[in-house]
Formats: C-alpha cells, sequence, structure tokens
C-alpha cells in the first residue's frame, strides 16, 4: 500500500534511524482521499490555511513540499555584481555561441 513519507529535513525529525520510527507520522484517509496534516508537520513546511502543497511522487513514496508561487523566485538568479544584460545582449551572445565564436 503506497504511503506519504515526510521528507526528514522538513519537518525536524532526527535522522537517526533507530530514532526516526519512534517520530514517524500518520494520517487516515477519509473515503473521498483528504487527509489532515499532523500540526507538527504542517508548522514544519510552514503550511496555513489556503497554502497549496506539491506532491512529488517518487517511485512507491511521495514527498510533500510547500507549494511556492512565481514570486518567490523574484532574485533567485541575482548574482552581487554582477552586471544586467538586455535582451540585444543575450541574443548577441546566444548567436555568437551559435556560431562558434567569442563575443
Amino acid at each position: 500500500m503506497p504511503y506519504i513519507a515526510y521528507p526528514v529535513s522538513q519537518i525536524g525529525l532526527a535522522t537517526n534511524r533507530s530514532k526516526l520510527s519512534a517520530n514517524m507520522l500518520e494520517s487516515a484517509i477519509t473515503a473521498k482521499g483528504q487527509t489532515t496534516l499532523p500540526k507538527s508537520v504542517r508548522a514544519s513546511l510552514g503550511l496555513g490555511p489556503g497554502d497549496r502543497v506539491r506532491y512529488i511522487v517518487l517511485g512507491r513514496e511521495v514527498r510533500l513540499v510547500k507549494a511556492r508561487s512565481v514570486m518567490d523566485l523574484s532574485g533567485l538568479l541575482h548574482r552581487p555584481g554582477a552586471v544586467p544584460r538586455s535582451l540585444a545582449d543575450m541574443e548577441a551572445a546566444i548567436a555568437a555561441g551559435a556560431l562558434g565564436s567569442d563575443a
């Protein structure tokens, strides 16, 4: 029977295998396929009413993570000291790379 495996690093469980089984959490699935996340799991993932979660299926396990909005990605690629490039600069670099020349 498939089960939900919560990433240890995201719910603060001990990484020692002997302690892991003692801290394993579970909840029932209703006839509608719904479940209630334990309070400690919600707290560890920073989940509140209205938040969305993402299910990542890994074989017979599922990883549950807090879904992030596109706005959360703002600044993800920022590198301090990097010079902003225009679209024209990027297109020129792509064309130079396709031709095998250094621009």
